[in-house]
């Protein structure tokens, strides 16, 4: 599914950088801790989150992949 694949290149991502997720971690908290550890990336984060959870339980609405392609983008480049 498009919109898994995305999520689990937003980890990925996350995790080449030094901040995998845990096991049980759900978006929210794995969200939360990232920015807790790295607040330069709050707002990339928030950003991917925020679009995600809506998406992944109510329905995927007209340019939320491409929102959520743009969002794994602004992660590109912000290892520390």
């Amino acid at each position: 599914e498009p919109l898994e694949r995305l999520y689990l290149s937003f980890c990925e991502r996350l995790s080449r950088i030094g901040l995998p997720r845990r096991p049980n971690e759900g978006p929210l908290d794995y969200a939360d801790r990232v920015v807790r550890l790295r607040p330069d990336l709050r707002d990339a984060v928030e950003a991917f989150v925020l679009r995600y959870l809506p998406a992944r339980y109510r329905g995927l609405g007209p340019g939320d992949l491409q929102a959520l392609r743009r969002g794994l983008r602004r992660l590109r480049s912000r290892r520390r």
